[in-house]
């Protein structure tokens, strides 16, 4: 996690995935586009709206009109630790400590993961909700209460 957090608010947008997903947070946040996120002035629904949402609140509690690189790029790095828990506890719970220890840890330090964690984009939301919904999934074939709950939350986020 270390190495993702390294200048992770410095350094240009790297990719046009980043530069739409910027724009669109920081011309919501700035113009109050809450419902609907909007790109030069149009909705833009091309993708889902709740990693908008997630970093629009993140960039509305640190600056109230605006949404710097960190606060995005702080976002995608703390839906990459996300992921990581959920693959811990679930490892822990189908296997033992040490599986999910390193389980997780190769998660988190695979390149493609780190390159997601370090960039303000989608995919990194989209991996968090799978990892939840997976945990929520075990915990419901292992018949808990919480299980068809959390599955719920992982597969409608």
């Amino acid at each position: 996690m270390a190495v993702t957090g390294y200048r992770i608010g410095q350094g240009d947008l790297v990719h046009s995935m980043e530069i739409g997903f910027a724009i669109t947070v920081q011309e919501s946040v700035r113009e109050g586009h809450w419902l609907a996120p909007t790109q030069n002035g149009k909705v833009r629904f091309i993708k889902p709206p709740l990693p908008f949402w997630i970093a629009q609140a993140a960039a509305w509690l640190v600056d109230r009109d605006h949404a710097s690189m960190l606060v995005l790029r702080g976002c995608s790095a703390a839906m990459g630790l996300s992921t990581a828990i959920c693959v811990y506890l679930l490892g822990r719970r189908l296997f033992d400590r040490r599986v999910a220890l390193w389980s997780a840890l190769a998660w988190a330090t695979c390149h493609m993961s780190v390159v997601e964690m370090r960039l303000a984009r989608h995919d990194i939301y989209l991996t968090a909700a799978v990892a939840l919904a997976m945990l929520g999934v075990w915990a419901a074939w292992r018949k808990r209460r919480w299980g068809w709950v959390v599955a719920a939350v992982g597969l409608t986020l």
